[in-house]
């Protein structure tokens, strides 16, 4: 009777070491990555992968993901900037145990076009001068919105840099956008070449005041 017990005793340590055993070298488990998942183009975000306890140490993480870059990654945590156009992108974490096995998850994350304000801005003109506004564009991206203005001589004309100083100094110049302000057609162009350009509303040729209202947005692929 007493071998019989200490038999069973000895079989059920043996389970628990077992048991206790396997749970400690269990793979490593992701549970989930967690952060923004919409996004602008060009945002950042900090996105963080939970492993499940019980993961044999010590643990590596290698970010990875389909567009846009990742900066600044520390273990767990990682930084990611998002690409300069819309779109769906994955992000994913793999997970490297002590014992050099290895698990890996993805998210997908929706990138939004970016929409930032070139203008907008009402006033007035005097008889004989011009307003200008100008901004930094990056190549690709659309440029488009209203003009009003209540004289049906002022001109409205967008062009580059090198264009814009030529039209200063009364010289030759070739603009993307040249038209009466007056026209309600929405004002829509593309950017060819990253760099400054600028709008004018040109009421030097008139005699009389302008009142104006100018609204306009610049749209990332």
């Amino acid at each position: 009777m007493v071998r019989r017990i200490l038999l069973l005793t000895l079989s059920g340590f043996g389970l628990v070491v077992f048991v206790q055993c396997r749970t400690e070298f269990e793979p490593p488990v992701i549970e989930g990555i967690f952060g923004n998942t919409r996004v602008q183009v060009r945002d950042s975000c900090l996105f963080e992968c939970r492993v499940a306890p019980g993961a044999k140490g010590p643990l590596s993480f290698q970010w990875w993901c389909s567009g846009g870059r990742f900066e600044a990654q520390r273990a767990e945590r990682g930084k990611w900037y998002a690409p300069e156009s819309s779109g769906t992108v994955s992000i994913g974490v793999e997970v490297t145990d002590g014992l050099d096995r290895k698990t890996a998850d993805s998210i997908e994350v929706q990138v939004e076009p970016r929409v930032v304000t070139f203008v907008n801005w009402e006033g007035a003109i005097k008889a004989g001068e011009s307003v200008y506004f100008s901004d930094s564009c990056i190549a690709g991206y659309r440029l488009s919105g209203t003009v009003r203005s209540d004289t049906g001589n002022v001109y409205l004309i967008f062009l580059d840099e090198g264009n814009f100083y030529r039209w200063q100094q009364g010289l030759s110049y070739q603009p993307r956008i040249r038209r009466l302000a007056y026209q309600s057609i929405p004002l829509n162009d593309t950017i060819p070449v990253s760099g400054i350009y600028y709008l004018v509303l040109d009421n030097s040729g008139n005699f009389n005041d302008c009142s104006y209202r100018i609204n306009i947005q610049l749209t990332s692929p």
